[in-house]
């Protein structure tokens, strides 16, 4: 009876895979249409933040007040986790590094993350996110360097639950 074997094993593995995504849900990134930034060095701008390169950098000058980007989607969607890679591609001590972000929604939501001060790819948890279709990003907190009090990120990606 293959028949009833394949039907059989299809609805367990249907169930097996509909159990595994809500214990391990799968994520995956939202590129954005734009991107703005308070300020960036003429050789790094803020568009090489999410141009999914992470041998480029966006560098914000040291003496930029508050400095943040706002980028923008093509449609809402429910913004749950970022990858982040802080600090510069091509040197990560190099450049101060970004500590503490305060995220704007254009929902009137808010919320505020502590990151790592680790040059590789971080996942973090991001809440109040859902329907947003514009995100503003302000770099509130800074670990510094010796090297330059300019700010450097590598790459952020916004990413939504599959």
């Amino acid at each position: 009876q293959p028949d009833l074997r394949s039907k059989f094993t299809g609805k367990v593995s249907d169930a097996r895979d509909s159990l595994m995504r809500r214990i391990q849900p799968r994520y995956a990134p939202l590129q954005p249409v734009a991107v703005d930034a308070t300020a960036a060095t003429p050789d790094a701008p803020v568009t090489n933040l999410i141009d999914g390169n992470t041998l480029t950098n966006w560098i914000v000058p040291a003496d930029t007040p508050d400095p943040a980007f706002v980028v923008r989607f093509d449609e809402p969607f429910d913004l749950s986790r970022i990858s982040l890679w802080n600090g510069a591609a091509d040197g990560f001590k190099d450049h101060a590094r970004a500590a503490d972000l305060h995220f704007v929604f254009d929902t009137g939501q808010s919320f505020d993350l502590n990151v790592k001060d680790l040059p590789d790819q971080q996942e973090y948890g991001i809440e109040n996110g859902a329907g947003v279709r514009e995100v503003e990003v302000h770099i509130v907190g800074t670990y510094s360097s010796l090297g330059s009090d300019d700010l450097g990120l590598t790459e952020i990606e916004f990413l939504f639950k599959r």
